[in-house]
């Protein structure tokens, strides 16, 4: 098969090079007691093994998605591109394209562009389903006009803007357009799970806690099986300079494995959270998901494979 990333009519003849994570940097997927390093992780932290490819055109940028996409096809489990090069200008034209397969993290200062593509129908049907049970189960609570979809909306954190697979925020308390999301979903492949726990790390700390809940959704392909992980601050003590200071830490705070039959748990998000203030007996409450909603929600997953 033609490799589409180094394509010498739209790409520089330069050789590509490959994603390593700082080995100064606490690895960001490393979890202590279910939570991450505190401190921020290098851009390309969870996609070692990647390689990192200069970008001259829209024109390129559309050929490497289309090659993820016959890989796919093929039996390959990639679903990540990431280009060197790319500054605000050209990043523009690529919004131009209007590609809704992929999802954009762009690092202005290095001029680094990743791309997240979403090359199956399980891809998209793992966050979209979730997202739609979130807000039907708000609707129930007679939410349906206050909870609102952002979908992919980019949103400019410290060093970096990026773009979510599915997120949601309260309408009255959040109703600026760039206010920040209440609860984000990421989606993608078990061999990215790292990348995924990276993103819910880049979400909760970027945001300033502004977004509460991070769900990570994670399939694995062979053995049909999906991780949902949910991701939220939680406070931690740390010695620093003799005295003990309190920071807000990246946490897991549930972890739930569905299978064929197999349903590990339920899934509880708290209201809280999401509309940014107390439930109001007796029709609002957390949004939980029992057993058999989950069961439910892995076989419409899988009858999109």
């Amino acid at each position: 098969m033609e490799n589409t990333l180094c394509n010498m009519d739209d790409t520089s003849s330069r050789p590509a090079t490959t994603a390593r994570a700082s080995p100064s940097t606490t690895p960001a997927a490393a979890l202590v007691d279910g939570r991450l390093s505190p401190t921020i992780p290098p851009p390309l932290a969870g996609l070692e093994g990647v390689a990192v490819q200069p970008l001259r055109s829209p024109r390129a940028f559309r050929t490497a998605i289309n090659g993820i996409f016959r890989g796919w096809e093929e039996g390959s489990n990639a679903e990540y591109i990431i280009f060197s090069g790319v500054d605000r200008e050209l990043l523009d034209k690529i919004d131009d394209l209007h590609i809704k397969s992929a999802r954009l993290e762009h690092h202005p200062d290095g001029r680094l562009l990743i791309v997240k593509v979403m090359p199956s129908a399980v891809h998209e049907t793992l966050h979209l389903m979730l997202s739609r049970d979130i807000l039907f189960k708000a609707r129930d609570m007679g939410l349906g006009e206050e909870l609102r979809p952002v979908g992919a909306t980019r949103y400019n954190g410290r060093f970096a803007a990026k773009e979510a697979d599915s997120a949601m925020k309260p309408r009255s308390l959040r109703p600026a357009k760039d206010a920040w999301p209440t609860i984000v979903i990421e989606a993608g492949v078990s061999e990215r799970l790292m990348r995924l726990r990276t993103d819910a790390r880049w979400w909760l700390s970027n945001s300033d806690g502004d977004v509460k809940i991070v769900l990570l959704l994670c399939f694995y392909r062979n053995d049909r099986r999906i991780l949902v992980e949910v991701w939220q601050m939680r406070q931690m003590q740390r010695e620093m300079r003799n005295r003990v200071v309190t920071t807000h830490v990246p946490t897991r705070t549930q972890s739930i494995e569905l299978g064929a039959g197999v349903v590990a748990g339920t899934l509880t998000i708290p209201f809280q959270d999401v509309m940014l203030r107390d439930p109001a007996a007796p029709h609002e409450q957390d949004f939980v998901f029992s057993a058999q909603e989950l069961a439910s929600y892995y076989t419409q997953v899988w009858e999109q494979a």
